[in-house]
This record gives C-alpha cells, sequence and structure tokens, in this order.
C-alpha cells in the first residue's frame, strides 16, 4: 500500500474555519451543478462539465423510457425443467431436457435457453463455457440463456470445485445470461461465484452468493474484457473483493456496472478487501479504463479481519485506472477502516469522478472517511454528494489539475478533512449548520440545500457501452428498488460464518433484511432501509402507501 496517511486531528477553531469559508462559498452552482426539472421523477442529475481529453462523459440528457418489459421466448427456444429429461426429452416447452448442460449443448449461434423455475444442483447445471461449450452470438442477436422468469432458478455447486468452476463462467462474446441466483458454498475455489472474460456479454437480473469457505481472494463476481454490462445484480456473503475488475496486468475498458447491490458478512482473507472495486492495473501505461457505475448501493458491510490489510471502503480502487464514473451511488452504514467511497491511491489514476452520490454512516475507525482519494493525476470531480454521519467527511491528498469538489452537502461528521482544500478549486459549496434546513432524506435533498438527489434510474435499462441512452439519465423511478424482495430472500438466507473468518457472528436478517415490520407499521425492504435512514416515513408516492 503506497501513500496512505492516517488523518491528523485539526482543532476546532480550525474547523469553525474551514466551515465559513465553505459556507461563504456556497451557491448551488459549481462546475457540474444541478438541473433540476419541474418533476422530481425526472431530474436530470449533474456531470461533467469540462471533461478531460480521452474521457466519455455522461450526458445530462433526461431520457424518457418506459420500463424494461420480459422478452418473449422464441419459438424455436430450448427448454431445461428440473422435471425434464436428457434421454427422452425433445428440449421442447412441453417436453424439456433436465439439466442445462445438456440445453447448452443443443444452443446454436444466438439461441436463446429457457430455464423453469427450480433449484439445480451440480456442475451439470453451471454455465460455464468452458465445462460446456456453446457458440458466441452476433452484434445482431446475442446467444441467451435466461430463466423464464427473473431469479427464479438457483444453480448451486454439489460439492469442492476446482480453480475455474465458476457457476457462470463466460470466456465468449455476443452472449447474455438473465435471472439466476448463483450460489457457491463450502469451497475454497473458484475464487468468484461469477466470471466474465469475454467481450460484448451482459450479465442481467441476477444474484450471487459466496457461502462458507474461500480462499484469500474470493468474491462475487468479476468482470474481465471489454465492452461489458452488469445489470441489476446483488452480491451477499464472504468476499474479499465482492464485484470486481481489473488486475496487475489486466487490459479492459468499456464495461458498465447499472444497479448492483452488494453486502460483505465475513471474511477470512488478509488482503486489502471492499465490496466493490475497480482494480487497475499495476504498472503504466493505464490499460484499465472507462468504467461505468450507476446506481451501485453498497450496505451494511461487515469488517472482518484486520490482520494483514483490514476492509479499505465499501468501494476501493487501489492502482491505476482512468475514466472511472460513479453516478447515483451510496455506500451506507458499511464497515471499514478507511473509507466510504476510497476513489483512488495510485498517482498515475486520473479521471475519478463521483457525482451525484451518498455516503452515510460509514464506521469502523475514528479517521474513517465518508470519501477518500490519496492521489492521483488530475481531473477529479466531487459533485452533489451528501456526506454524513463518518468520523470525517473526506479525506483528500491529490495532485494534478481540474480537482473540483463542489455542490455537496457535509452533515454530522465529527470532522471535516486533515488536508484542507487538498488540491481541489472551485470550493466546496456547503457544510450543513443550525441555519440550514434539516435533511429529510439522504437521497433527496432539500430544494435550497446542496447534496444527492437520486430519484430516477441512470442508464437506459439493458445498454451497454456506446448504445443510445446508455450514458444518460432517464425518467424511470429507481425507487422502489429492482426486484428488492427477490434480493432481501437471498440476502435474509442463514449464512453461518465458517472457522477463521470474522466476525464470528453473522445476523443476515439485518438492516433492510431485517423480519417484521418498521416503525410504521410496513415490512422493511431495501427501499424503506435507505430512504427512513434518518428517521422519516417514507414519502407515500414511492410506495402508493
Amino acid at each position: 500500500m503506497t501513500h496512505l496517511l492516517r488523518p491528523r486531528g485539526i482543532s476546532l477553531a480550525l474547523l469553525l474555519g474551514m466551515a465559513a469559508l465553505l459556507i461563504s462559498s456556497c451557491g448551488g452552482g459549481g462546475s457540474g451543478g444541478p438541473s433540476t426539472a419541474s418533476n422530481a421523477a425526472s431530474v436530470s442529475t449533474p456531470q461533467d462539465s469540462t471533461p478531460s481529453a480521452g474521457t466519455t462523459p455522461t450526458s445530462t440528457t433526461t431520457v424518457t423510457v418506459p420500463p424494461t418489459p420480459q422478452e418473449p421466448v422464441p419459438a424455436d427456444a430450448i427448454w431445461v425443467a428440473t422435471t425434464g429429461n436428457d434421454t427422452s426429452g425433445a428440449g421442447t416447452q412441453a417436453s424439456p431436457y433436465k439439466t442445462l448442460s445438456k440445453g447448452i449443448s443443443r444452443l446454436s449461434a444466438g439461441g436463446t435457453l429457457v430455464v423453469k423455475a427450480g433449484l439445480y444442483t451440480g456442475s451439470a447445471n453451471f454455465i460455464n463455457q468452458q465445462m460446456h461449450p456453446f457458440p458466441n452470438g452476433s452484434a445482431q442477436k446475442l446467444t441467451t440463456i435466461r430463466a423464464e422468469s427473473p431469479y427464479s432458478v438457483r444453480i448451486e455447486n454439489a460439492g469442492p470445485l476446482n480453480y475455474y468452476d465458476n457457476a457462470l463462467f463466460i470466456t465468449g462474446n455476443y452472449i447474455k445470461v438473465d435471472g439466476f441466483v448463483f450460489v457457491q458454498k463450502d469451497t475454497a475455489y473458484p475464487p468468484f461465484v461469477g466470471q466474465v472474460d469475454g467481450n460484448f456479454v451482459k450479465i442481467t437480473r441476477s444474484i450471487f452468493k459466496r457461502q462458507g469457505e474461500a480462499e484469500q481472494y474470493g468474491g462475487f463476481f468479476y468482470v474481465g474484457g471489454n465492452n461489458n454490462l452488469m445489470e441489476d445484480l446483488a452480491g451477499v456473503g464472504h468476499a474479499r473483493y465482492g464485484f470486481n475488475a481489473g488486475g496487475p496486468d489486466a487490459t479492459q475498458s468499456k464495461n458498465i456496472f447499472r444497479r448492483i447491490v452488494a453486502r460483505v458478512d465475513y471474511i477470512s482473507s488478509a488482503q486489502p478487501k471492499a465490496a466493490f472495486s475497480i482494480y487497475g492495473n499495476n504498472d503504466l501505461p493505464i490499460r484499465v479504463k472507462d468504467f461505468l457505475v450507476q446506481n451501485l448501493i453498497v450496505i451494511d458491510g461487515q469488517m472482518g479481519p484486520t490482520a494483514g490489510d483490514t476492509v479499505y471502503g465499501g468501494v476501493y480502487n487501489p492502482k491505476n485506472t482512468e475514466n472511472l464514473k460513479f453516478y447515483g451511488s451510496i455506500v451506507l452504514n458499511n464497515r471499514a477502516e478507511y473509507a466510504g467511497f476510497f476513489l483512488a491511491e495510485y498517482p498515475a489514476s486520473k479521471s475519478i469522478h463521483l457525482v451525484n452520490s451518498v455516503a452515510w454512516g460509514n464506521l469502523g475507525t475514528s479517521f474513517l472517511a465518508g470519501v477518500r482519494a490519496n492521489n492521483n493525476g488530475g481531473d477529479t470531480l466531487w459533485n452533489q454528494l451528501t456526506i454524513g454521519q463518518n468520523p470525517y467527511a473526506f479525506y483528500a491528498d491529490i495532485i494534478g489539475a481540474q480537482n473540483r469538489f463542489s455542490d455537496s452537502l457535509l452533515l454530522g461528521n465529527p470532522n471535516l478533512s486533515s488536508t484542507g482544500s487538498a488540491g481541489f478549486t472551485g470550493g466546496y459549496s456547503q457544510v450543513a449548520t443550525a441555519a440550514n434546513p434539516a435533511l429529510r432524506y439522504i437521497v433527496d435533498r432539500e430544494s435550497n440545500i446542496s447534496g444527492a438527489k437520486i430519484l430516477t434510474r441512470y442508464g437506459v435499462d439493458g445498454t451497454s457501452w456506446g448504445e443510445p441512452g446508455y450514458d444518460q439519465t432517464t425518467n424511470v423511478p429507481l425507487w422502489p428498488w429492482p426486484y428488492e424482495d427477490q434480493i432481501k430472500a437471498v440476502f435474509a438466507e442463514p449464512n453461518p460464518v465458517p472457522a477463521g473468518a470474522v466476525p464470528a457472528v453473522n445476523n443476515t436478517q439485518r438492516g433492510f433484511c431485517a423480519p417484521g415490520v418498521d416503525a410504521y407499521g410496513k415490512p422493511h425492504t431495501l427501499t424503506r432501509y435507505i430512504w427512513q435512514t434518518l428517521g422519516n416515513r417514507i414519502p407515500a408516492s414511492i410506495y402508493g402507501d
């Protein structure tokens, strides 16, 4: 680890002086200030105003997009069901095969395999292109493997596995996998439950659960390759890095993570840890670049072991990266040593942007910051952030040019920062004081104060890099969170801590997974948990009650 300095304490006089300076700069119009439509459901959130050369900015256009309907099943689709038969079955809906491997063996380029609801156990049911080869699709027609309905098919291992025996492992191109729950339990290998090393792949509406023992690099999901889309995914259980991309010698670009929920329950690894990481690559030139993260939630993560390296943050991007853009993202009630969002550490990293996002209630050590960047080569943008109830609001010791921090609400953090302006220009827009209106919801700032307003979805559903609407805000409501009931059901399942992992007890029914009802007599949900963080009842318009 390089250049990681613990913040020094700051005096009350210095803190008040800094707060006065910040309040005096409040104008709600720093570079990349908000553009708010009259309808709250179609907010056009602030984006990059002066992107550096070689970056791809996110558009400020608000796109009207209806929710994506379930795709119809092609007439020539191959079918699999738990009641099927691999010998006498015909692969039709009326006469399905029994195992996914049998159905996969019949797939043609651009074809579709549909799996009926149920539990499918053992490697014969893995969607693993190395174990069970199937053909690539094309830009015009993806080869598709899908559940008949989202999250209705559960795939589990039946015993210990080898290094590349992932329940999901895609090595080819132009492939789509949709609607599965993948569970890897009681096996050290493979490192990740799901892995994509191909290009132009879409993994959608799926959950990755890691249960029991795991090797020191284990996590939920790893993406390699280029131009891949990960949308409406969730990961829970053991993780070193939960959702991960990059690596010491990696070359990756134009990948999108859209609407991801991650919760780390326990960890045995002595490596640096985080629920979400764009790792980067070790040496120059930078080869891990152009990643778009839209509506990421890291929530209720546990600390894990502190021997060796600890949990660095809910998000941690350690090595050389370029053009990483986080929009509409939340790190809430996560336990770590250094930060909620730890966005950059290697000095060559550049163009790391965090926009319209929340770091709230993150604890673990007395010097943890809501948002942190140790070094980078310039063009850092922190804009329209709500940072609250973390030991420090931010820590930044950055270099380079065009580093901007603006239009942000810093509320209830005992300390502001130990590093002053830390290379930022333009100043921060606002530090909340008693004179400011109370914040009711961490994802919906009041109309006359700064901070995050995360109400609608980023990116048109199903779009990969370069496709129409992939980098635009839409007027499709983000809340209630899509498929939150299915996510809660898997996250709440028992997941006992194996020997050697930390913490020793894992209450899976914590936070939004709590049983029973909330203070208002309503079932606990992810949406209510986030909206009611400050103790105010969720707006009736969200659930219609």
